[in-house]
């Protein structure tokens, strides 16, 4: 999966600035695409990091989970 976010990283990047020079007048096109170029990799990165430990935190409390079930059941057969 990190990986994969990785490997869309530069897509993504080059995507929305294209995006923005599409989309905005002259002035404006070229403030932002500065922005981005400077802020957007760092963006990027932190956005992978945050989702990897959103996805890594949702498979450890389904394991989680199972433990609990699988103690309790342990428990009541006693």
């Amino acid at each position: 999966m990190l990986l994969y976010l990785l490997l869309l990283v530069p897509i993504i990047y080059l995507k929305l600035i294209i995006n923005i020079l599409r989309a905005e007048s002259l002035f404006r096109a070229i403030l932002l695409t500065i922005g981005w170029i400077f802020l957007g990799l760092f963006y990027l990165l932190f956005y992978v990091c945050v989702d990897m430990f959103n996805f890594l935190k949702i498979l450890y409390d389904y394991k989680e989970e199972g433990d609990e079930d699988i103690i309790k059941a342990r428990e009541d057969e006693m």
